[in-house]
């Protein structure tokens, strides 16, 4: 089975040993009005609207299985070896947050992607299920699409004899399901994306964007991994900045895929989570003021600041529920500043004890497990130096998935006793190890950030 998560980081490796990147494009896109208009130009030089008071949360990557699809059979226990989800307790750990997050009496709550294993409708159908005791409670809720989501052929119902394909869902059939989670409420829409925008508290406006890229994938075989806007989706985006500004409503925004790179290297060496053309949307963001962009994919808890001379843009990425480390964020907008606390999952009703321990377990091999066979069976390693570079990788995706990493120091690359080969790799992988440990900004889980100065502090 070649999962998603393999393919991004079997094309890392190979990218990384051709010295390819696959961010931007030379030619123009897209032709930014923010950029060549005027009357935009001096619109934007005018003071930016201050935010309203808002609170709210956020939850990602919420991976949602339906075990009636079952959990028994060499396939299915397959599939999790060649993955990182704690899929069986998926239910268990979504109803835990929902039970948290009716408690919080939080103005909204947005889902940033990825509500399904793999786009069953059955999953999505479930997840709507959850979500609508959140509103019954009070708490609206926005959701938008991540790449597992729609037109999904690796949507599949396993049992003893192997695994077989089931319904998902296409677009149209998308929104229909979570019709009441933003669609319906929306002030706009986009034509040519599940692309939408909601005003959740007066003055300021979300934009929830579609960045999911999945019309072809039954035709291929596999669901994309990556994101892109149409140039006709950029100039509905810009469209409905444009006047935003000009009605003086603040902004925010949510998408799956990130919109800045998390680590230094990120966009070379695992292009498909961000954005295609991620430094060209940033910095139109930033340009209409747009300070925060509420992301997921990566399953990291991490936040990333762009800054472009005067203008900036965060993105602050959730990790995943079914993977290490599950949490949500709640976030509270007074006097221009957010702050943002984040809650982890620390027990669910069949892991009273010790689930910490045992997300990251089971983070830990399925990582581990993915990179020691593709170094064995796509770079002719020998099992031994695969397992020690694989261990090295791994334990660095689990500092950054933890968010707040920080080595306790001595040697981050170990090379002793590798062969020929494992050195070759672990030189290329030598940019993701450093990348994932070194977080040169500032706090991943509990912050400030100042949106008129876009300056950012950590708090307990």
């Amino acid at each position: 089975m070649n999962t998603n998560w393999q393919r991004a980081m079997k094309a890392g490796v190979v990218l990384a040993m051709l010295g390819v990147t696959l961010v931007g494009c030379p030619e123009a896109y897209y032709v930014y009005r923010y950029q060549t208009e005027g009357e935009v130009v001096a619109l934007l030089e005018q003071a930016p609207p201050a935010y309203p008071d808002a609170h709210f949360v956020t939850v990602s990557d919420i991976h949602l299985y339906d075990t009636d699809l079952g959990t028994q059979g060499d396939a299915f226990q397959d599939y999790l070896a060649h993955d990182r989800k704690m899929l069986e307790q998926s239910e268990e750990i979504l109803a835990t947050v929902i039970e948290d997050v009716q408690g919080i009496g939080a103005d909204f709550m947005i889902v940033s992607g990825d509500l399904t294993k793999d786009g069953e409708a059955v999953n999505h159908t479930l997840a709507a299920q959850y979500l609508a005791t959140v509103e019954a409670a009070g708490t609206p809720v926005f959701v938008v699409p991540g790449n597992h989501d729609i037109n999904n052929p690796d949507a599949k119902r396993f049992s003893v004899e192997g695994a077989t394909p089931v319904a998902t869902v296409t677009a149209e059939e998308f929104r229909t399901i979570y019709a009441a989670f933003g669609f319906d409420e929306a002030l706009y829409e986009d034509a040519g994306s599940l692309s939408y925008v909601v005003e959740p508290v007066a003055g300021l406006w979300l934009l929830c964007l579609d960045s999911t890229d999945s019309a072809a994938n039954i035709e291929q075989g596999f669901p994309n991994v990556g994101g892109a806007f149409s140039p006709a989706t950029l100039a509905w985006i810009e469209a409905r900045l444009i006047e935003a500004n000009e009605s003086g409503k603040a902004i925010i925004a949510t998408m799956h895929h990130g919109v800045v790179p998390h680590w230094n290297g990120q966009e070379k060496f695992h292009p498909e989570y961000v954005v295609n053309h991620y430094d060209d949307i940033a910095r139109m963001l930033a340009a209409y003021h747009v300070r925060c962009v509420f992301t997921g994919h990566y399953h990291s808890l991490d936040a990333a600041k762009a800054a472009y001379d005067a203008d900036f843009v965060f993105d602050v990425e959730t990790s995943s529920l079914v993977t290490y480390r599950p949490t949500y964020r709640e976030i509270r907008i007074a006097d221009n500043l957010a702050r943002v606390r984040t809650h982890p999952v620390t027990a669910i009703p069949s892991i009273p004890t010790g689930f910490v321990d045992y997300a990251r377990g089971v983070t830990y091999e399925g990582v581990y497990g993915i990179a020691v066979e593709t170094l064995i069976n796509d770079y002719g390693v020998p099992e031994e130096d695969a397992e020690t570079v694989a261990a090295q990788v791994t334990r660095a995706f689990i500092a950054h998935y933890g968010g707040d990493e920080s080595h306790a120091g001595g040697t981050i690359i170990d090379r002793r006793g590798i062969g020929a080969m494992g050195q070759v790799v672990l030189t290329v992988q030598r940019y993701v190890i450093e990348g994932l440990w070194t977080d040169s900004e500032c706090a991943d889980t509990n912050f400030v950030i100042d949106f008129a100065t876009g300056d950012w502090y950590g708090i307990q």
